[in-house]
């Protein structure tokens, strides 16, 4: 490989006619694929200059080729550019067919998704280079302001104030119905909603009931207290590491004056207390691993925090254990020293977890999740098919499918990105009796329609990778973010909404759906619900690149709670949240690795 490079980049002939091609056909590939002539159309000037911008770029970033930023940049470009090219005609059409036919499309697809990928690998190893010649330096005197915890604190808190009051006394939406229905008794316990955030609206409950406390107002102080002091320890960690002060400062005024954030401080769902705990976490776990010098003892107390914060973290959502799980045994292998204080962390956040939704759920009568949550993919797959190939089903299939689903209502409620219509139809007695039709009906049209199969998973998660999906998708016809307040014939619970600001209320309306950041290049991508994962594989690949192995463990676990995502009934912003709010922890490493070698104050 290396001796490829070396004869490329001296044979300039061979090398600029590379480069053209490569130029040209991007520019086709951005043209006529992915604008369809709207906006740099065929005959545009702006292709020439586009078309010029991409020879310069792929000359300077000739001269840093290695085999190392090769295997590592090119993987991930090449990865985002067969979800930009292939996640196209799902997008627009809910098929790839068109991806592959005609076979001339195929052939300029393949083409495009080479261009693309050597641009965006030069543009990759264009910016480590310059980023590693940056060389920000850690302070030499952190400012007074990043070592007073409740001042920071404070100052996070009050600055969502204004958006809560004109929210006031909260939002009641999501989860929050079928959770208020168990904790008022309406229907038992389970753990399909996580316990403890379920009891801990029920202690609300009991507030406003013997002390007269509004119970909304109540949770929605306490969770904003929660996060304020989540975030505020992301800036004490950092300051104690010496990131520049600037860093720091920015991720403050993140945490601070980020408007969604600021709307989900107070939203009542699970999501928002589990990026709380996920947060201290992760902050834990970086300590943990980059003080490979302490001895078990001297970790004791950073273990003791570890596992508290995680399993805290995968009680309040349950696809965490699954995804920790995994990602140990990964970080475990990788690490070459502490791997002891690692295995006793993550052994005994499974271990806590299992006692307490295992023998403690069970001894206070706590149900377990309704199994058909599970199987939101294969209910989706079946209803796909049954969507457009319902004429064709056999006899035996449609009467196996009739036991679980209403075949003859599908066409009418099925949502190409939305599980739940069909998903809530689904026949949960029967199942329980027996489950093995369900799955072999699933076999038999998997081997009958195996590209249906794959159409119907890639559209349920395709906003969680695609990156020019618009983040309120029109298919599933989901909102941005839910701010309503539930029917309380539907809840149970009595709320009405006194907004305090209401001109600032109409500000933040324009935000929780979106409607502020539609039409925006670059701040719609900032919000959008496909860009976490692809700031996550950017910082896991720049840190196997830069062989700091152990920063990517943080990356790693919520990597895996992605890969849970991508199984579930629909794509949604509030599960992307968690990741959202650890943009400045993983930028700040990106831009100053060389930190986290300080020794912790």
């Amino acid at each position: 490989m290396g001796k490829l490079f070396k004869s490329f980049r001296n044979n300039r002939f061979i090398k600029y006619i590379f480069f053209i091609i490569t130029a040209f056909f991007f520019v086709k590939g951005i043209s006529n694929y992915f604008f369809s002539g709207i906006l740099l159309g065929i005959e545009s000037i702006l292709n020439w200059f586009l078309f010029g911008s991409v020879i310069l770029i792929m000359h300077y970033g000739n001269a840093y080729i290695t085999k190392r930023n090769f295997f590592c940049f090119f993987s991930l470009s090449f990865i985002l550019s067969v979800t930009m090219i292939f996640g196209r005609p799902i997008y627009l059409y809910g098929s790839m067919e068109k991806f592959f036919f005609p076979t001339s499309q195929l052939f300029f697809n393949i083409v495009y998704i080479f261009a693309f990928s050597l641009v965006f690998y030069s543009i990759f190893i264009l910016f480590e280079h310059h980023l590693s010649r940056i060389n920000i330096h850690s302070n030499k005197r952190t400012w007074k302001l990043f070592k007073y915890p409740p001042l920071l604190i404070a100052f996070i808190f009050l600055a969502w104030i204004p958006c809560y009051l004109s929210y006031y006394p909260g939002t009641f939406a999501y989860d929050m119905i079928p959770q208020n229905q168990e904790a008022i008794g309406l229907i038992p316990l389970s753990k399909y909603h996580p316990p403890i955030h379920t009891l801990f609206w029920r202690f609300c409950l009991f507030l406003e009931q013997n002390l007269n406390i509004n119970a909304l107002v109540f949770y929605s102080i306490v969770q904003m207290l929660l996060l304020a002091t989540a975030f505020t320890y992301v800036v004490i960690f950092l300051a104690k590491r010496k990131f520049n002060n600037w860093i720091i400062l920015a991720t403050l005024l993140f945490f601070a004056l980020n408007p969604v954030i600021a709307i989900f401080s107070f939203i009542p769902t699970k999501d928002a207390m589990y990026s709380a705990f996920c947060v201290l976490f992760m902050i834990e776990l970086l300590n943990l691993i980059s003080s490979n010098t302490a001895t078990l003892k001297e970790s004791r107390w950073n273990i003791i925090r570890v596992i508290v914060f995680g399993t805290l973290s995968c009680l309040f959502r349950n696809n965490m254990i699954y995804a920790l799980v995994p990602s140990a045994v990964i970080v475990c292998f990788t690490l070459k020293k502490g791997r002891k204080k690692l295995i006793i962390s993550f052994a005994s956040i499974v271990a806590t977890f299992w006692i307490i939704s295992s023998p403690v759920f069970t001894l206070f009568n706590i149900e377990e999740g309704n199994k058909r949550e599970l199987l939101s993919v294969p209910i989706q797959q079946i209803s796909y098919v049954v969507n457009h190939y319902s004429e064709q089903l056999s006899p035996e299939d449609y009467e196996d499918i009739s036991k679980y689903l209403p075949v003859d209502e599908i066409p009418q409620i099925y949502n190409l990105r939305f599980a739940d219509p069909v998903k809530i139809e689904f026949n949960d007695a029967y199942f329980e009796e027996d489950s093995a039709t369900f799955f072999k009906v699933w076999y038999r049209l998997l081997l009958q329609y195996p590209d249906e199969y794959i159409n119907a998973f890639l559209n349920l998660n395709l906003p969680y990778w695609y990156p020019d999906a618009c983040s309120v998708d029109e298919y599933s016809n989901r909102m941005y973010i839910e701010t309503f307040i539930s029917d309380i014939s539907l809840s149970g619970y009595n709320v009405e909404r006194e907004t305090k600001i209401p001109w600032l209320y109409e500000k933040y309306e324009e935000i929780a759906s979106y409607q502020k950041f539609i039409d925006k290049p670059l701040i719609s991508n900032i919000f959008s619900i496909s860009t976490p994962i692809w700031i996550l594989l950017f910082y896991i690949t720049l840190c196997l690149y830069r062989k700091d192995y152990t920063l990517t463990a943080p990356a790693t676990i919520m990597l895996f709670v992605w890969l849970t995502f991508i199984i579930g009934p629909v794509s949604n912003f509030r599960y992307m949240f968690p990741i959202i709010v650890l943009y400045p922890l993983f930028i700040s490493v990106i831009l100053q690795p060389q930190a986290l070698k300080n020794k912790n104050n």
